[in-house]
């Protein structure tokens, strides 16, 4: 079994209401319909995103777990980024960093 058609195994049985038609290279065109949501915020929200994915664009909200910097914050708070770290605890030894990699790749 080829994983084109796990995929596509996969999104019959999660998705029963999907329309199997692959998106450029990957992917498949999800519905709204294939999601249960009673609330129509949420629902809208949905199209939304599908929507704005299919142009390669992502929305993403602006919280701790999103990977994507608060650069508004960053920038009214300079001070906790811009210094110098102390790095403490990173051993900046040289001529030993040198007679450990010499160490290492000496058996090839």
């Amino acid at each position: 079994m080829t994983a084109e058609n796990r995929s596509s195994d996969f999104v019959k049985t999660y998705f029963p209401n999907t329309i199997l038609d692959p998106i450029g290279t990957s992917g498949y065109n999800l519905s709204v319909s294939d999601f249960p949501m009673p609330n129509p915020v949420t629902r809208g929200a949905w199209k939304i995103f599908l929507l704005l994915d299919r142009l390669g664009v992502h929305i993403l909200p602006k919280q701790y777990y999103t990977p994507v910097p608060d650069y508004h914050w960053l920038r009214q708070h300079p001070e906790a980024w811009m210094g110098r770290a102390p790095l403490i605890g990173v051993g900046w030894d040289l001529d030993q960093q040198v007679d450990w990699l010499a160490h290492i790749c000496r058996p090839y």
